[in-house]
């Protein structure tokens, strides 16, 4: 099921916490808002995405813009997988919570998550969000389960899919937890 709160599903890596507050144009709460949330693994790729989701909790998504074999780089392990995919229904307080591990980098791409939401039946987002260099370059070259592939090589200044946006308004906050783990966090408004 992809409705779970950790998304890990064994993979190893620098565990994350991902922390959204989903708020409206008045920077009201809003609850009950899904966030769904897929991202490549320490070896920069993506697990092959479901075709639909129905597990009872009323959120259907589809990813039929997922390009199979350049997102998985045709890995059986990938292909076999949904790693680094899922979604959690916030709460009254707009606030969803999500658990996995650092994302990994592909050629030509900064390191990010993307992530749709889903507010009173409909999608409102469907967006990326990015990190600091500063943290990337410190998790791709001295965590043991990325470090053997270096840091990436397109920071978020050169990355095409974001370059001319504001990339403040794409960049987790974040803090590193006394265990080493980080914790990422960040305000959505929608509507």
């Amino acid at each position: 099921t992809y409705l779970r709160k950790d998304v890990s599903d064994g993979l190893v890596g620098l565990p994350t916490r991902f922390e959204f507050l989903v708020v409206d144009a008045d920077c009201n709460p809003v609850p009950d808002a899904i966030i769904e949330i897929w991202y490549a693994s320490p070896n920069g790729a993506y697990s092959e995405a479901a075709q639909a989701i129905d597990d009872g909790s009323g959120y259907s998504g589809s990813h039929s813009d997922l390009n199979s074999s350049f997102c998985t780089g045709n890995q059986s392990e990938a292909l076999a997988s949904n790693w680094l995919r899922g979604f959690q229904k916030g709460d009254a307080n707009g606030r969803v919570t999500i658990d996995g591990i650092f994302p990994g980098w592909y050629s030509g791409r900064t390191a990010h998550v993307h992530f749709i939401i889903t507010a009173n039946g409909k999608t409102s987002v469907t967006s990326q969000l990015v990190f600091e260099k500063a943290l990337t370059t410190a998790v791709y070259t001295k965590h043991g389960s990325y470090s053997s592939r270096g840091d990436q090589d397109t920071p978020v200044a050169t990355d095409g899919v974001v370059a001319g946006l504001d990339v403040d308004t794409l960049t987790f906050a974040y803090a590193q937890q006394s265990d080493g783990a980080l914790v990422c966090w960040k305000q959505i408004s929608i509507g």
